[in-house]
């Protein structure tokens, strides 16, 4: 999404490195690359902000294919550079930032986030987001120890940064960047005009993939139900997984799974839309009889 007028570019990392795109889950292959990529063309046309929405990552990189796309390499012991797939933090011992394209060096970045995890320790990316991404418990101590050692490679550590760990390390390297930290859903707001819509709404309808404890600090779905709340709207929200029934003090009536049988992951992922759209009918099926 670009905004003409300030020539601010939003950039969606679920969008182009997140899980709804891969076929399965490989954290230790997958590369934020895309988002760089992407970032990359922003740049060309003259984007002078870039905001980059953090979550949905099938990655857990650090953001080291991000800075790739944008021209910074990453070298091993024997100095030979790295390439982007699959990422290898295992053996980044130096970065050279020499080659980063000039235009990155020029504009305001940002990252809009929901959660403000840092990179490493017991609720960094590994540890809290890894086995979204396919990370088996076994291997976080050793998957944490590879972004420890990739993160030592800069100059500056930004891993206690709020959201260094969002989007498996997406934020660390946008504040290696000279990002700033701006709240996802509170952006969301602004650009979708939402509170002028809840003034006419009956209700407020939303999901996540999977509503738990977590979304409960700050993130898109408790976020809207909040604002809705303010203006006497109530929400319900649709999980692919969820633990919780419903959530009084900000307005949520009921939180409904869409999963209507036992599956895979892989298998909810796949038929993602027509689970919503089945439970979202049922729901107001009922909705519609009680009017």
């Amino acid at each position: 999404m670009r905004l003409e007028a300030e020539r601010e570019a939003v950039v969606e990392v679920a969008e182009a490195s997140g899980l709804t795109l891969v076929d399965s889950l490989d954290p230790w292959r997958y590369s934020s690359y895309g988002t760089g990529m992407q970032i990359w063309q922003a740049l060309e046309r003259g984007a002078t902000r870039i905001t980059v929405g953090l979550g949905g990552s099938a990655t857990v990189d650090g953001g080291k294919g991000l800075l790739e796309a944008l021209g910074v390499r990453f070298l091993d012991s024997m100095e030979h550079v790295i390439e982007p797939f699959p990422h290898q933090l295992e053996r980044v011992v130096r970065s050279d930032w020499s080659q980063l394209i000039p235009e990155a060096r020029h504009i305001e970045w940002r990252i809009a986030s929901d959660v403000t995890n840092p990179l490493l320790g017991p609720m960094g990316a590994a540890a809290v987001f890894g086995p979204q991404k396919g990370l088996v418990p076994q291997d976080v101590a050793s998957y944490e120890e590879r972004l420890s050692a990739f993160a030592r490679c800069f100059e500056r550590d930004l891993t206690t940064r709020p959201g260094a760990g969002a989007a498996g390390g997406v934020g660390f390297a946008l504040y290696q960047l000279g990002a700033s930290y701006v709240s996802g859903i509170e952006e969301v707001i602004r650009w979708s005009n939402l509170e002028e819509k809840l003034r006419t709404a009956d209700w407020l309808i939303t999901g996540e993939g999977r509503f738990d404890e977590q979304s409960l600090h700050g993130k898109a779905p408790y976020g809207l139900a909040r604002l809705a709340h303010t203006h006497g709207i109530p929400t319900l929200v649709f999980a692919g997984q969820t633990d919780l029934v419903a959530v009084p003090e900000v307005g949520i009536k009921a939180v409904f799974p869409i999963v209507s049988r036992v599956m895979t992951l892989e298998e909810a992922m796949q038929q993602a839309e027509r689970l919503l759209t089945n439970a979202v009918s049922r729901v107001m099926s009922i909705l519609d009889k009680n009017a």
